[in-house]
């Protein structure tokens, strides 16, 4: 049963759905991603003080996400004195493996992910 009520409901959603995604997107045009960093608040502090659910609050904060974990990633390790050649298949996955595993407790910290959702989310997102 299609209702009047339901129909502008719908609507209305979707119209705030719009200004959010237009909201990024002049944010992510017009402010550099440190400018953007500095002027939002964390995920955590987003979902604790402004009542505002996790998935809004991880995409209002994806491009803030995108640059910390560019910063907690960094330069690639160096290889061993050594080294010479290429890395191995599994030495180079044990390497991505251990870099994700460091950059997720950097993103973690940074922006308190970690209060956002029930800790057995965060098993099946682990990347170990």
């Amino acid at each position: 049963t299609d209702s009047p009520q339901l129909k502008l409901v719908g609507e209305l959603y979707d119209r705030c759905q719009e200004t959010l995604e237009q909201f990024q997107s002049f944010c992510g045009a017009n402010f550099s991603a440190d400018e953007y960093a500095k002027a939002l608040p964390t995920v955590g502090e987003l979902c604790a003080a402004y009542n505002v659910e996790p998935e809004v609050a991880f995409f209002i904060c994806r491009p803030v996400l995108r640059h910390l974990e560019g910063q907690a990633a960094g330069a690639p390790p160096s290889k061993p004195a050594g080294a010479k050649g290429k890395e191995a298949p599994a030495e180079k996955a044990a390497a991505d493996k251990a870099r994700a595993a460091e950059t997720l407790a950097a993103l973690e910290a940074s922006q308190g992910l970690r209060t956002v959702l029930p800790e057995g989310c965060w098993d099946l997102l682990s990347p170990q």
